[in-house]
């Protein structure tokens, strides 16, 4: 009998629009194709037009994606989860509340913090639908997707045969926050008691998947005991592009918190001295990210080309010279970096653009520790073609190697025969 497996997700993959729905998309086809599992599939909100699905389309029956409408059944059950959830949060931000402000109610936190999307997950209508999912039907395994859609699966009755729960990470979420929290405006965040909520849910998990060598070191350290397997993102690996590129630098990205900040910081401090030594630069921008009301804004009168949306993200990183990853903070693995590199496009990042990729700096892509040389990167590659061309071919061929068959989820699956024993 096929393996029986409850994947969650915040959205479904398609269509396609950023990192983490290429990994999730990646992952279903190795579960459902390589492995010949049974796959179902739940997210709170998505697309079911099989247009967008190309050849995932066969997993379209299998798609949960719930009514926003609460329901009278498991009214109890969405109770208790939510107070749950609730108290949790509250409990281990009081625990490390800051010492500077003695007596003071803990501050709302950030929307994007786990703390928050947790609260918002246990009074979900996807929780609701899960919890009745896994009362009445038996799974071998089941996947969360992020640390914070864990509420989805608690406060669910026994059943004498537990499935074996895995998280699936993406990125450390206190590791990302704490990156990004500088640059917000407003009170600090309690970035220590975050740390403290996400790992005390990380520990309920039989099985924890990292995006890379180096996240999972850091979970080793933090997790002592626990079972952890590093599962790199799968990046097809097209043929390298032919034809004269349109423009000298691009840049694709979802619309999230990290790409806008990378964005604005390069409109700042970065494309005035390229521009100053290159009047004629050519810049271009897309994804989700490039329709945001304040990229919009900052780019505005500046010549760069916001795109937005393309349906194909291949030809667009090819239409560019070099791609550049000015990333100040995040975490996990940039996609898009690694896509490029897949494509044999030049890339010019930053530490935290390159970290968990395992590339050499020099050598595989040109990586940058602040604003005077990014700047001077990016100019001496637009200088050299020959540059280049040889670093474009060693980055394309570190990701053949890496993708090469049977070596993506070689770790994964022998976790998994372990654990399901």
């Amino acid at each position: 009998m096929a393996t029986r497996l409850l994947y969650l997700f915040p959205s479904t993959t398609h269509p396609v629009t950023n990192g983490a729905q290429v990994r999730a998309s990646r992952l279903l086809r190795h579960f459902a194709g390589d492995l010949g599992w049974e796959v179902e599939f739940a997210c709170p909100a998505g697309s079911r037009d099989a247009r967008f699905w190309g050849e995932d389309a066969r997993l379209l029956s299998a798609v949960h994606i719930p009514e926003a409408a609460p329901g009278p059944a498991g009214a109890s059950v969405l109770g208790r989860a939510r107070t749950a959830a609730g108290a949790l949060a509250k409990r281990v931000r009081g625990r490390f509340r800051r010492m500077d402000a003695p007596g003071a109610a803990a501050p709302k936190p950030h929307p994007s913090l786990v703390s928050a999307r947790m609260e918002r997950y246990a009074g979900s209508a996807l929780a609701r639908h899960v919890r009745a999912l896994l009362r009445d039907r038996a799974y071998d395994v089941v996947l969360v997707s992020y640390v914070w859609m864990s509420p989805c699966v608690e406060g669910v009755p026994g059943r004498r045969r537990r499935p074996l729960m895995i998280l699936d990470t993406h990125d450390i979420q206190y590791v990302r926050e704490s990156r990004l929290d500088p640059f917000r405006a407003g009170a600090p965040s309690d970035i220590a008691g975050e740390k403290a909520l996400e790992l005390s849910v990380m520990r309920r998990y039989d099985l924890v998947l990292a995006i890379s060598r180096w996240d999972e070191a850091v979970l080793r350290r933090e997790l002592p005991g626990a079972r952890l397997c590093a599962v790199p993102v799968e990046v097809p690996l097209p043929r390298a592009g032919s034809g004269e590129p349109r423009h000298d630098l691009v840049f694709l990205g979802a619309d999230n918190e990290a790409n806008r900040l990378a964005l604005l910081l390069f409109r700042e401090r970065i494309l005035p001295r390229l521009v100053a030594a290159r009047p004629s630069l050519t810049v271009a921008v897309a994804g989700r990210v490039a329709q945001s009301p304040e990229i919009g804004n900052a780019f505005k009168d500046t010549g760069v080309r916001l795109e937005g949306y393309v349906p194909s993200s291949a030809a667009f990183i090819a239409s560019g010279r070099i791609f550049i990853a000015p990333v100040a903070a995040g975490g996990g693995v940039k996609m898009k970096v690694l896509e490029a590199m897949a494509h044999g496009v030049p890339v010019v990042t930053t530490p935290v653009g390159a970290e968990g990729i395992e590339c050499e700096a020099g050598v595989h892509c040109a990586v940058a520790r602040d604003d005077e040389e990014f700047a001077r990167e990016v100019l001496r590659f637009l200088d050299s073609p020959a540059l280049r061309a040889e670093v474009a071919a060693r980055a394309r061929a570190l990701m053949a190697r890496r993708m090469s068959a049977g070596t993506v989820y070689r770790d994964l699956d022998a976790a998994l025969a372990e654990a399901l024993r």
